[in-house]
């Protein structure tokens, strides 16, 4: 009896792995969004959680009308520039779409259905379609790759033009950060605040505003952090005092005065904070401890905080490290208080680190790809081979949607990863973290998805034909790689119609409070911090 070929049964649903594949992420994405829809107006304080948010109503359906009235002043106040720019990346994305997808559709999609290489579903609309005998097609195809090409780089040239002008109107609103610089080295630990603004004063005369030492209360935040775990017991007590049907109030059982007997909780709780109290206030009259790392400095005008930006005032670079300041609320005080040169030897540990890491993402990717083929799977379980041929829906499901989605959500663990790494390198603001962070997903995704589906699809299918036909490998590459864009559609599907959703859904934190906190007899304090 014949094997049963596995593989023709993986890629003979191409189509029907597309249509079915956008039908599950569509349908994955708008359940998220009416999940959304439905909870915003009930959960302000998960989905609206600033104060200068600009007032949407709460209501289902209306407030998306509302929102493509916000103007770019508000949500600067609400958000900062950062978000103004993450909106018009969108916008450039939506631009290059509108100008290249009409070309797309209308010009190369059908010159691939009408070549001669015999192709079938999908891929009679890709370029696998097109063999040695459409000479003349290729041309278009490369016209093509010029349109495009030009088109995104003129919509990137206006798109980078108005960033520009919108920079240059912030920065006329003069934020005090634009006026500070940040600096960090040895030389800061030799000055208090009086010793930092002379030194600043003999480089910019009658240019420096003040100048400050980070201060870092250790004995003041101990006390808080004390104080806090009082309160939050204290109140724990007295709602579940006030929310009990009985009169008795809770008991604890402690050691007075070298005799151990049951005490009233709340009252117990409350002379302890009031001790704290009067301890966290004497700690805030005392001079704290300089931490002599890092400092402030702030100047009279734009230009003068530009010059100290952009000189080098010592001669040993890691002796004096000068930057913008960042924001106040954008600033991670936990790494402007490391010092210059242990931030670089975090920042080199971490890049080395983040390469071992992706190096070490390929095996699992290709062990997940591979099991959840459906030639592994048939091979594994042969009674799913006849299955999968007699339902074509569960067929296009398991070879077209499911690989995309597992990849998805084994990407998905990603993201707070590359954030603690990124942290670890020791960047002094949140936003600076946020673009490493941005930069290693990027090297995950080029290495880890594209270079490694491109490998398992396409090099090792060929492998054979390379060896056998070595002189023409790039011929053998070039029509093989064709021939994965059906997954390569999908996970960008996936991306589309999911991630969006899933991010403004905040699903993970909904479920989180909708569960697990009801199980919980916490403060409405207490839930809503949560």
């Amino acid at each position: 009896m014949a094997e049963p070929n596995y593989f023709s049964l993986e890629n003979q649903t191409t189509t029907e792995q597309l249509l079915f594949s956008i039908y599950i992420n569509a349908s994955i994405g708008v359940l998220l969004f009416l999940i959304f829809i439905f909870t915003r107006p009930h959960r302000p304080d998960l989905y609206s959680p600033k104060k200068k948010n600009p007032l949407l109503p709460r209501t289902y359906v209306t407030w998306l009308y509302k929102l493509f009235k916000i103007k770019d002043d508000q949500v600067y106040e609400s958000a900062g520039i950062d978000a103004i720019v993450a909106v018009k990346i969108t916008r450039l994305g939506l631009r290059f779409c509108l100008f290249s997808l009409p070309v797309a559709f209308g010009v190369v999609l059908p010159l691939n259905y009408f070549g001669h290489a015999q192709q079938k579903g999908f891929d009679q609309f890709s370029m696998a379609n097109i063999d040695s005998s459409d000479h003349g097609l290729l041309p278009v195809h490369c016209l093509a790759l010029y349109y495009f090409t030009a088109v995104l780089f003129w919509l990137l040239h206006s798109q980078n033009m108005d960033f520009v002008k919108l920079r240059m109107k912030y920065l006329q609103k003069g934020s005090p950060q634009q006026y500070s610089i940040l600096v960090k080295g040895d030389d800061v630990e030799r000055f208090d605040d009086q010793g930092i603004y002379a030194l600043f004063s003999d480089l910019y005369p009658s240019a420096v505003r003040e100048a400050k030492i980070i201060q870092f209360p250790y004995e003041l935040k101990k006390a808080v952090r004390k104080r806090d775990n009082v309160l939050n017991k204290l109140e724990g007590y007295m709602w579940r005092y006030a929310t009990s049907s009985s009169a008795k109030r809770a008991t604890l059982k402690k050691t007075v005065q070298g005799v151990r007997n049951y005490v009233d909780a709340i009252q117990f709780y409350t002379n302890k904070l009031e001790r704290l109290n009067e301890l966290v206030k004497r700690e805030k009259e005392k001079p704290h401890e300089i931490l002599g790392v890092a400092g402030f400095v702030t100047f009279r005008t734009l230009q003068a905080a530009t010059h100290a930006v952009q000189c080098i005032h010592v001669e040993h670079l890691l002796s004096l490290v000068v930057k913008s300041a960042p924001e106040p609320r954008d600033v991670c005080w936990t790494n402007a208080s490391v010092r210059p040169r242990v931030s670089l030897l975090r920042l080199l540990i971490m890049k080395f680190a983040t390469a071992i890491l992706v190096l070490l993402w390929i095996p699992p990717i290709m062990f997940v790809q591979s099991v959840v083929s459906v030639s592994k799977l048939s091979s594994y379980f042969p009674r799913l081979h006849n299955f999968l041929e007699a339902h074509p829906k569960i067929l296009a499901f398991v070879s077209g949607a499911l690989p995309p989605l597992i990849l998805l959500a084994f990407m998905s663990l990603l993201p707070l990863l590359c954030w603690y790494l990124a942290k670890a390198e020791g960047y002094e603001a949140y936003s600076w973290i946020q673009l490493a962070q941005i930069e290693k997903l990027g090297w995950f995704y080029v290495i880890d998805v594209f270079m490694v589906k491109f490998y398992a699809g396409t090099f090792i299918a060929t492998f054979q034909s390379i060896l056998q036909d070595p002189q023409h490998v790039l011929r053998i590459l070039g029509n093989g790689m064709p021939k994965i864009v059906t997954f390569f559609i999908n996970y960008v599907s996936a991306l589309g119609f999911i991630t969006i959703p899933l991010t403004v859904s905040k699903i993970i934190p909904l479920v989180y409070q909708f569960f697990f906190l009801r199980c919980r007899n916490l403060t409405p304090r207490k839930k809503k911090l949560c």
